[in-house]
C-alpha cells in the first residue's frame, strides 16, 4: 500500500512539472497556436512516461490552452478574431470590476516600484530590447486583480489573459510594446493621484488598445489564409 501511495505521489509531481513546462511553452509561443500535440513526441523530449504527459495535457485542456478534435488529436488553441473580441470584452469587464473592488487596497509602494521598473524597461525598449518589459508587463494587472481579494475573479482573469498572451506572442511589435508601456505608466500615475474614475478610464482604454492591435493582426492573417485557399482552388 505504501509503495503504491509513493508511486502515485511521484507520478503527480512529474505531471505537475510537465504541466508547468508545457504551459510556459504554450504561453510564450514555443508551442505555437494550432500546433498538433503528440504525446509520444513530448514523452521523448521531456524524458517522461506517457501517463504524466496525458495528465498534464488534460489540465491544459481544462484551462482552454489545449483543444481536442473529433479525430482524437490535440493541438494548441488558435483563436479566431471573434474569439479574441469576446475574450478581450470579458477581460475588460472583469478587470474594471477588479479595480473597482481593489482601488482602496492597492499598496502605493508597490505602484511606485512598478513605475520604477517600467521606466527601466522603457529605456531598454528604446534600444529595441523588449525582454524587461515582458517581465514587468503583468505586474500592474496582477496588483490590481490580487488587491481585490477574490480568488475566483483572479483565476478567471488569469485564464483570459493567458489566452490573450498566446495570441499576442504571434504578433510581437516593439512599437506596440512602447505604446502598452506608456499606457501602464498612465494608469499607475492616475492610481497614485487617487483618481478612481480616470484610472478606470485609462485601464479600459489600455485593454481596448490590446484588442484593436490583436484584431488587426488576426484579421489580416485570416484574409491571407482565405486568399491562399482561393488561389489553390483556381
Amino acid at each position: 500500500m505504501t509503495n503504491n501511495i509513493q508511486s502515485s505521489v511521484r507520478r503527480y509531481k512529474i505531471a505537475d512539472q510537465v504541466y508547468d513546462i508545457l504551459r510556459a511553452q504554450i504561453i510564450k509561443g514555443i508551442l505555437v497556436p494550432g500546433q498538433e500535440i503528440l504525446v509520444d513526441q513530448l514523452a521523448g523530449r521531456l524524458d517522461s512516461s506517457k501517463t504524466p504527459i496525458r495528465e498534464a495535457l488534460n489540465r491544459l485542456k481544462g484551462e482552454g490552452l489545449i483543444i481536442g478534435t473529433d479525430k482524437g488529436k490535440m493541438s494548441v488553441i488558435k483563436l479566431s478574431s471573434k474569439e479574441i473580441t469576446h475574450i478581450c470584452e470579458l477581460r475588460v469587464a472583469l478587470e474594471m470590476l477588479a479595480l473597482r473592488w481593489s482601488f482602496e487596497n492597492i499598496p502605493r509602494e508597490k505602484l511606485q516600484e512598478n513605475l520604477r521598473m517600467l521606466r527601466e524597461a522603457e529605456e531598454k525598449l528604446k534600444r529595441g530590447d523588449p525582454t524587461h518589459f515582458y517581465e514587468v508587463d503583468t505586474i500592474l494587472h496582477n496588483l490590481i486583480v490580487n488587491s481585490a481579494g477574490n480568488q475566483w475573479l483572479s483565476q478567471i482573469i488569469s485564464q483570459l489573459r493567458n489566452l490573450i498572451e498566446i495570441t499576442r506572442n504571434m504578433f510581437t511589435s516593439i512599437e506596440r510594446d512602447k505604446e502598452s508601456l506608456r499606457e501602464h505608466i498612465i494608469i499607475i500615475e492616475s492610481l497614485l493621484k487617487g483618481d478612481k474614475e480616470v484610472a478606470m478610464k485609462n485601464l479600459n482604454s489600455h485593454i481596448e488598445h490590446v484588442k484593436s492591435h490583436l484584431l488587426c493582426q488576426i484579421l489580416h492573417q485570416e484574409e491571407e489564409i482565405s486568399e491562399n485557399l482561393v488561389k489553390k482552388t483556381k
